[in-house]
């Protein structure tokens, strides 16, 4: 592991991982804010509008929210990610996602880091 020497009296010796940790319960922020309408670079990975990027940024926040409210009186405040799929289903709020595999995207959340999985299949809101 390379290592780097902070521009300090101490000499003190770090890692780049001591320097700049990485959060993960921070949400993804575009990298480049442009006029309504016009295509905003967003992590790096695929362009979208900055309206799509805020309703899709909506949508998330609301998926979390809820699995958050299902997850509150049960142990550990872990849920199956079927359940999940279930319960967002039957709910009149998210029936505009009918066109989604809502399995696809509690991982998507996943990896966008508002959720973890202690157990397979199984998911708990990162706090």
């Amino acid at each position: 592991m390379e290592k780097i020497t902070p521009n300090t009296d101490e000499k003190e010796t770090m890692t780049k991982e001591e320097i700049s940790p990485v959060s993960s319960e921070i949400p993804p922020v575009p990298l480049e804010i442009s006029k309504e309408g016009e295509d905003v670079f967003v992590e790096g990975v695929f362009e979208m509008s900055e309206t799509e990027y805020k309703k899709q940024r909506e949508i998330n926040l609301a998926i979390v929210r809820f699995v958050e409210n299902l997850t509150k009186n049960k142990k550990d405040n872990l849920i199956g990610i079927e359940e999940v799929v279930s319960e967002l289903s039957k709910n009149e709020i998210f029936s505009s996602l009918k066109n989604i595999n809502l399995t696809d995207k509690l991982y998507e959340l996943m990896e966008m880091g508002y959720f973890y999985e202690p157990k397979p299949e199984h998911i708990k809101v990162v706090v």
